[in-house]
Order: structure tokens, then C-alpha cells, then sequence
């Protein structure tokens, strides 16, 4: 039972939404609005927990940040913008209907060279510790 519960836990979350741009999976988009200003968002398929996805959210929000060459970010605004739905799950001769949850964040980041207060974030540190939990190169 318990090599069992093991294959389906590690089944669901190799099909969670990877760590990548936008596409049929989901991901991550973003688009600058001014020159230190973006609006960053995360959005993760029925696999994804909440967690995952602002943990995506910050990760590229941080990528971001240090390829225009800063170091810090602020969010300066944000949102849960998860959706709910349902799917019909069908085995032998017994059909359900099951909840899906599509989590889904964005935040409006200011990018700086300087670290201005405690709301900062330090883009370095926050790429370094989400690419370490998650595995990602």
C-alpha cells in the first residue's frame, strides 16, 4: 500500500506545472510596465499546490530581477487569481465528479540596485533557495 501511495504521489507531481514560460502546462508571463515595474504571474494546472505556484511566482520574479542586473525586488502588489472547477473521473462502472484547483498568483514588482527596507527582497537568495527546494538547475 504504502509503494503504492508512494507511485501516485510522485505520478501527480511530475505532471504539476514545471518552472518555465507560459504554455499548455501553464507557467509563468511577465511584462514590464515601466523601466523598473513588472507584472509578473504564475499560473499552475491541477497538480499544482498554492505553494508551488507562489514559490514560482517569487522564483521569477527574482530571475527577473537579476537579468536586467539589479539585485532587489518589492512587490508592490498582488494577487490569488486560483481558479476552481470540476472533472468528471470515470473507473469501471462508477463515474465521479472531482474538484480541480488551478492555483494562480501575480504580483507587480519594483526592481532595485539597493536594498531601500525589510520589504525587500534579496533576488540572489530567493533564486538560490526555490531552484534548491525545487530541484531546478
Amino acid at each position: 500500500m504504502r509503494v503504492l501511495l508512494l507511485a501516485v504521489s510522485l505520478t501527480l507531481t511530475a505532471c504539476a506545472t514545471p518552472y518555465k514560460s507560459h504554455g499548455f502546462m501553464g507557467g509563468f508571463t511577465d511584462r514590464q510596465l515601466s523601466a523598473d515595474v513588472f507584472m509578473v504571474t504564475f499560473q499552475g494546472n491541477g497538480y499544482t499546490t498554492d505553494t508551488r505556484a507562489r514559490d514560482f511566482l517569487l522564483l521569477r520574479c527574482a530571475d527577473l530581477t537579476l537579468e536586467h542586473g539589479w539585485r532587489y525586488f518589492r512587490l508592490v502588489g498582488g494577487a490569488n487569481d486560483s481558479k476552481d472547477g470540476a472533472a468528471m473521473v470515470a473507473t469501471g462502472n462508477t463515474a465521479f465528479i472531482a474538484p480541480i484547483h488551478f492555483p494562480s498568483q501575480s504580483a507587480s514588482i519594483q526592481i532595485r540596485a539597493e536594498r531601500e527596507g525589510p520589504q525587500d527582497f534579496d533576488a540572489e537568495i530567493i533564486a538560490k533557495s526555490m531552484r534548491d527546494t525545487y530541484g531546478i538547475k
